[in-house]
Formats: C-alpha cells, structure tokens, sequence
C-alpha cells in the first residue's frame, strides 16, 4: 500500500502543479491506474473486502453454534462452561479456537 506523503505529493503535482496523470505515474514511478485512485481518494482508502469471507465448512453449522454459544452465555457464572466442554480436543490435543460469528 501506498503512503499517505506520496498520495500527498501525487495530488499536489496533478492538482496544483497542473501535470498530467501519465507525467505523475511517470515522475514517482508508479502505474496510471494507481494515480487515478490516488485522485479519487484522499487519503489511502485500505483493504476492503469485495466479499465476505468464505467458510464453506462451517456456514451449516453457525445457528447451531450461535444457539449453544448463547445459551451458555444466559446460564449463571458457575454454570457456564458447556460450549467449551462441548467441543472435542482437537488432533494436536488443543482445544479449537473458534469464536462467535457476527
């Protein structure tokens, strides 16, 4: 990802400075798309997902384990504790790390 200084300079030799697009990705070694995204956004506008991640193996399961997930939860303290006895040690004798979908 590009810094916030060159994104900075890039707007400033197009903008103010008057060069052309081509001139800007030619004088900071950059591709023309690049410049054009730089001058539609101010600042760097960072990773954005197109999609949601994929989980392919699990998305059958997710209401089962919301529903255990909040069951425990609305237990008293000192009988929380099951969704986690639920699930099985994993092959390396590990609990698996999962978390709450959201």
């Amino acid at each position: 990802m590009k810094r916030v200084e060159l994104y900075g300079r890039v707007r400033y030799a197009v903008r103010i400075e008057g060069i052309s697009s081509r001139e800007a990705a030619r004088r900071f070694g950059i591709n023309p798309r690049t410049v054009a995204k730089m001058l539609s956004f101010s600042v760097p506008p960072g990773y954005r997902r197109t999609q949601p991640p994929a989980r392919p193996k699990l998305d059958p399961f997710i209401g089962i384990i919301d529903r255990i997930l909040q069951e425990d939860h609305d237990r008293p303290a000192k009988q929380r504790g099951f969704a986690i006895e639920f699930w099985p040690t994993g092959a390396d004798g590990f609990w698996p790390t999962f978390r709450p979908s959201t």
